[in-house]
Protein backbone atom coordinates (compact mmCIF):
# COMPACT_ATOMS: atom_id res chain seq x y z
CA UNK A 1 0.00 0.00 0.00
CA UNK A 2 1.32 3.43 -0.93
CA UNK A 3 2.40 5.68 1.91
CA UNK A 4 2.18 9.46 2.08
CA UNK A 5 4.39 11.63 4.26
CA UNK A 6 3.69 15.09 5.67
CA UNK A 7 6.00 17.44 7.53
CA UNK A 8 4.10 19.44 10.14
CA UNK A 9 5.50 22.54 11.79
CA UNK A 10 3.74 22.96 15.14
CA UNK A 11 3.95 25.21 18.16
CA UNK A 12 2.61 24.71 21.65
CA UNK A 13 2.49 26.08 25.15
CA UNK A 14 3.76 23.12 27.13
CA UNK A 15 2.80 24.19 30.65
CA UNK A 16 -0.10 21.75 31.11
CA UNK A 17 1.43 18.83 29.21
CA UNK A 18 3.70 15.99 30.33
CA UNK A 19 5.95 16.58 27.34
CA UNK A 20 5.78 15.78 23.63
CA UNK A 21 5.79 12.00 23.62
CA UNK A 22 2.79 9.77 24.27
CA UNK A 23 2.86 8.15 27.72
CA UNK A 24 0.78 5.37 29.23
CA UNK A 25 0.31 7.23 32.50
CA UNK A 26 -1.41 10.33 31.10
CA UNK A 27 -3.43 11.62 28.17
CA UNK A 28 -1.88 15.08 28.54
CA UNK A 29 0.90 14.88 25.97
CA UNK A 30 1.28 17.00 22.85
CA UNK A 31 1.68 13.98 20.56
CA UNK A 32 -1.38 12.37 22.10
CA UNK A 33 -3.53 15.45 21.49
CA UNK A 34 -2.23 15.77 17.92
CA UNK A 35 -2.99 12.12 17.17
CA UNK A 36 -6.48 12.40 18.68
CA UNK A 37 -7.26 15.48 16.60
CA UNK A 38 -6.03 13.86 13.37
CA UNK A 39 -8.12 10.74 14.00
CA UNK A 40 -11.21 12.81 14.85
CA UNK A 41 -10.97 14.71 11.56
CA UNK A 42 -10.02 11.88 9.19
CA UNK A 43 -11.29 8.72 10.95
CA UNK A 44 -7.97 7.16 9.87
CA UNK A 45 -6.41 4.90 12.50
CA UNK A 46 -3.45 3.59 10.48
CA UNK A 47 -1.00 6.48 10.80
CA UNK A 48 2.19 7.35 12.67
CA UNK A 49 3.68 10.57 14.03
CA UNK A 50 7.34 11.20 14.93
CA UNK A 51 8.58 14.43 16.48
CA UNK A 52 11.97 16.07 16.04
CA UNK A 53 12.57 16.13 19.79
CA UNK A 54 11.09 14.90 23.06
CA UNK A 55 10.40 18.15 24.86
CA UNK A 56 9.95 17.55 28.60
CA UNK A 57 6.97 18.36 30.78
CA UNK A 58 6.24 22.08 30.79
CA UNK A 59 8.61 22.89 27.90
CA UNK A 60 7.28 24.95 24.99
CA UNK A 61 7.87 24.82 21.24
CA UNK A 62 7.80 27.46 18.54
CA UNK A 63 9.09 25.16 15.80
CA UNK A 64 8.57 21.50 16.61
CA UNK A 65 8.71 19.43 13.40
CA UNK A 66 6.53 16.32 13.13
CA UNK A 67 6.53 13.63 10.45
CA UNK A 68 3.09 12.13 9.83
CA UNK A 69 2.94 8.92 7.80
CA UNK A 70 -0.43 7.77 6.46
CA UNK A 71 -1.76 5.55 3.67
CA UNK A 72 -4.02 8.20 2.16
CA UNK A 73 -3.24 11.41 0.28
CA UNK A 74 -4.65 14.42 2.09
CA UNK A 75 -5.00 18.13 1.25
CA UNK A 76 -3.13 20.57 3.48
CA UNK A 77 -6.47 21.99 4.65
CA UNK A 78 -7.05 18.80 6.64
CA UNK A 79 -4.24 19.91 8.96
CA UNK A 80 -4.45 23.70 8.88
CA UNK A 81 -8.22 23.86 9.26
CA UNK A 82 -9.56 20.48 10.34
CA UNK A 83 -6.88 19.33 12.80
CA UNK A 84 -6.42 22.81 14.25
CA UNK A 85 -10.15 23.03 14.99
CA UNK A 86 -9.94 19.80 17.00
CA UNK A 87 -6.70 20.66 18.84
CA UNK A 88 -6.68 22.43 22.22
CA UNK A 89 -6.04 26.15 21.88
CA UNK A 90 -2.47 25.77 23.22
CA UNK A 91 -1.33 23.56 20.30
CA UNK A 92 -1.30 24.68 16.67
CA UNK A 93 -0.22 23.32 13.29
CA UNK A 94 1.35 26.37 11.65
CA UNK A 95 2.47 24.89 8.33
CA UNK A 96 2.44 21.59 6.46
CA UNK A 97 4.55 20.27 3.58
CA UNK A 98 4.50 17.02 1.63
CA UNK A 99 7.71 15.03 2.00
CA UNK A 100 8.92 11.47 1.37
CA UNK A 101 10.20 8.36 3.13
CA UNK A 102 13.79 9.68 3.09
CA UNK A 103 12.92 12.45 5.53
CA UNK A 104 13.21 11.77 9.26
CA UNK A 105 12.57 14.62 11.73
CA UNK A 106 15.43 13.51 14.00
CA UNK A 107 18.06 11.91 11.75
CA UNK A 108 17.66 14.41 8.88
CA UNK A 109 18.18 17.40 11.19
CA UNK A 110 21.40 19.40 10.84
CA UNK A 111 20.85 21.29 14.09
CA UNK A 112 18.32 22.28 16.72
CA UNK A 113 17.93 25.67 18.36
CA UNK A 114 16.72 26.01 21.94
CA UNK A 115 16.04 29.31 23.67
CA UNK A 116 15.71 29.88 27.39
CA UNK A 117 14.06 33.16 28.35
CA UNK A 118 14.12 34.86 31.73
CA UNK A 119 11.93 37.78 32.64
CA UNK A 120 13.78 40.49 34.54
CA UNK A 121 10.56 42.27 35.46
CA UNK A 122 7.37 41.20 37.22
CA UNK A 123 5.20 38.98 35.04
CA UNK A 124 1.42 39.14 34.70
CA UNK A 125 -0.21 35.91 35.96
CA UNK A 126 -1.12 34.60 32.51
CA UNK A 127 2.56 34.64 31.43
CA UNK A 128 4.03 33.17 34.62
CA UNK A 129 4.66 29.77 33.02
CA UNK A 130 6.13 31.13 29.78
CA UNK A 131 9.26 32.70 31.24
CA UNK A 132 11.42 32.20 34.30
CA UNK A 133 11.02 35.17 36.63
CA UNK A 134 14.54 36.21 37.71
CA UNK A 135 15.12 39.00 40.20
CA UNK A 136 18.91 38.78 40.62
CA UNK A 137 21.30 41.30 39.06
CA UNK A 138 22.64 40.04 35.74
CA UNK A 139 26.35 40.30 34.89
CA UNK A 140 26.33 39.88 31.13
CA UNK A 141 30.14 39.79 30.91
CA UNK A 142 30.29 36.86 33.32
CA UNK A 143 27.54 35.03 31.44
CA UNK A 144 29.28 35.58 28.10
CA UNK A 145 32.49 34.16 29.54
CA UNK A 146 30.62 31.16 30.88
CA UNK A 147 28.60 30.36 27.78
CA UNK A 148 31.79 30.26 25.69
CA UNK A 149 32.77 27.13 27.63
CA UNK A 150 29.88 25.20 26.09
CA UNK A 151 30.75 25.95 22.47
CA UNK A 152 32.33 23.11 20.53
CA UNK A 153 32.33 19.34 21.04
CA UNK A 154 32.32 18.16 24.65
CA UNK A 155 31.30 15.25 26.82
CA UNK A 156 28.14 16.51 28.51
CA UNK A 157 28.01 13.66 31.02
CA UNK A 158 27.46 16.16 33.84
CA UNK A 159 24.62 17.85 31.91
CA UNK A 160 22.48 14.77 31.46
CA UNK A 161 19.55 13.42 33.44
CA UNK A 162 19.02 9.70 33.19
CA UNK A 163 15.78 8.46 31.71
CA UNK A 164 16.63 8.10 28.03
CA UNK A 165 19.31 5.65 26.95
CA UNK A 166 22.05 7.13 24.76
CA UNK A 167 25.12 5.62 23.10
CA UNK A 168 27.28 8.59 23.98
CA UNK A 169 27.03 11.79 26.00
CA UNK A 170 29.27 13.68 23.56
CA UNK A 171 27.45 16.50 21.79
CA UNK A 172 28.53 19.51 19.76
CA UNK A 173 27.28 23.03 20.41
CA UNK A 174 27.65 25.06 17.22
CA UNK A 175 26.64 28.37 18.72
CA UNK A 176 25.72 29.68 22.16
CA UNK A 177 24.77 33.23 23.02
CA UNK A 178 23.27 35.25 25.83
CA UNK A 179 21.71 38.69 25.38
CA UNK A 180 19.24 41.20 26.76
CA UNK A 181 16.13 41.59 24.62
CA UNK A 182 13.08 43.86 24.98
CA UNK A 183 10.70 41.78 22.88
CA UNK A 184 10.08 38.04 22.65
CA UNK A 185 8.41 36.64 19.53
CA UNK A 186 5.77 33.92 19.77
CA UNK A 187 5.56 33.18 16.04
CA UNK A 188 2.92 35.73 14.96
CA UNK A 189 2.71 37.72 18.18
CA UNK A 190 5.17 39.23 20.61
CA UNK A 191 5.57 40.28 24.23
CA UNK A 192 7.43 43.44 25.19
CA UNK A 193 9.46 43.61 28.37
CA UNK A 194 12.89 43.22 29.89
CA UNK A 195 14.20 39.73 29.13
CA UNK A 196 17.42 37.72 29.16
CA UNK A 197 17.65 35.20 26.32
CA UNK A 198 20.06 32.26 26.41
CA UNK A 199 20.29 30.40 23.10
CA UNK A 200 21.99 27.16 22.11
CA UNK A 201 22.28 25.63 18.64
CA UNK A 202 23.67 22.13 18.50
CA UNK A 203 23.74 18.79 16.73
CA UNK A 204 21.42 17.36 19.36
CA UNK A 205 20.79 17.58 23.08
CA UNK A 206 20.66 15.13 25.97
CA UNK A 207 17.72 14.87 28.34
CA UNK A 208 17.51 18.19 30.24
CA UNK A 209 20.92 19.25 28.92
CA UNK A 210 19.81 22.78 28.07
CA UNK A 211 18.16 23.30 31.44
CA UNK A 212 21.27 22.05 33.24
CA UNK A 213 23.49 24.39 31.20
CA UNK A 214 21.19 27.29 32.01
CA UNK A 215 21.22 26.32 35.69
CA UNK A 216 25.02 26.32 35.68
CA UNK A 217 25.14 29.73 34.00
CA UNK A 218 22.77 31.22 36.56
CA UNK A 219 24.89 29.76 39.37
CA UNK A 220 27.93 31.35 37.71
CA UNK A 221 26.10 34.68 37.53
CA UNK A 222 25.31 34.42 41.25
CA UNK A 223 28.91 33.59 42.19
CA UNK A 224 28.14 30.04 43.35
CA UNK A 225 30.53 28.43 40.85
CA UNK A 226 33.53 29.60 38.82
CA UNK A 227 34.60 29.45 35.18
CA UNK A 228 37.08 26.72 36.10
CA UNK A 229 34.18 24.70 37.57
CA UNK A 230 32.40 24.96 34.23
CA UNK A 231 35.51 23.96 32.30
CA UNK A 232 36.20 20.98 34.57
CA UNK A 233 32.61 19.76 34.25
CA UNK A 234 33.08 19.32 30.49
CA UNK A 235 36.15 17.08 30.66
CA UNK A 236 34.16 13.84 30.69
CA UNK A 237 34.73 12.90 34.33
CA UNK A 238 31.62 12.27 36.35
CA UNK A 239 31.45 14.98 38.97
CA UNK A 240 27.91 16.11 39.69
CA UNK A 241 25.45 18.63 38.40
CA UNK A 242 26.91 22.05 39.08
CA UNK A 243 23.48 23.49 39.73
CA UNK A 244 19.82 22.50 39.86
CA UNK A 245 17.93 21.92 36.63
CA UNK A 246 16.46 25.24 35.52
CA UNK A 247 12.63 25.25 35.55
CA UNK A 248 10.85 24.20 32.37
CA UNK A 249 8.85 27.44 32.14
CA UNK A 250 11.47 29.41 30.22
CA UNK A 251 12.53 26.77 27.69
CA UNK A 252 11.50 26.75 24.01
CA UNK A 253 12.37 24.46 21.14
CA UNK A 254 12.79 27.38 18.78
CA UNK A 255 13.53 25.66 15.48
CA UNK A 256 14.98 22.63 13.74
CA UNK A 257 17.25 23.11 10.73
CA UNK A 258 17.44 20.64 7.84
Amino acid sequence: MEKYFYKLYISYDGQRYSGWQIQKETELTVQGKLNQAFWAVTNISNFKTVGSGRTDAGVHALGQVVLLEVDKKLPNEVFIKGVNQRLPSDIRVNRVESTDADFHPIFSAKSKVYQYVLSLHELPPFLSENFLAYSRAVNLDVLNSGICCFRGKHDFLNYYCVGTEVKTTVREIYNADVSFINCFEFNHCSVNGNFLKIEFEGSGFLKQQVRLMVGALLSLNEGKISISDLQNSLRGNKVKHLAPVAPSAGLYLHSVKY
